[in-house]
């Protein structure tokens, strides 16, 4: 399953190359059965998000 269409996760890999500032939540995912929420801001190159859980 895939969770991100190319110009999103060109946005989020845009956000992490200029990790000098603070950058607006691009992507959310939750889970419909539970309570867990991600807020995702950046994408590294090496494929590790950051944003807020």
């Amino acid at each position: 399953m895939k969770l991100l269409t190319k110009a999103l996760e060109q946005k989020l890999l845009a956000n992490g190359r200029n990790r000098d500032q603070d950058h607006a939540p691009v992507v959310k995912i939750f889970n419909p059965m539970g309570s867990a929420t991600w807020l995702l801001s950046e994408l590294d190159e090496d494929g590790n998000f950051h944003g807020l859980c």
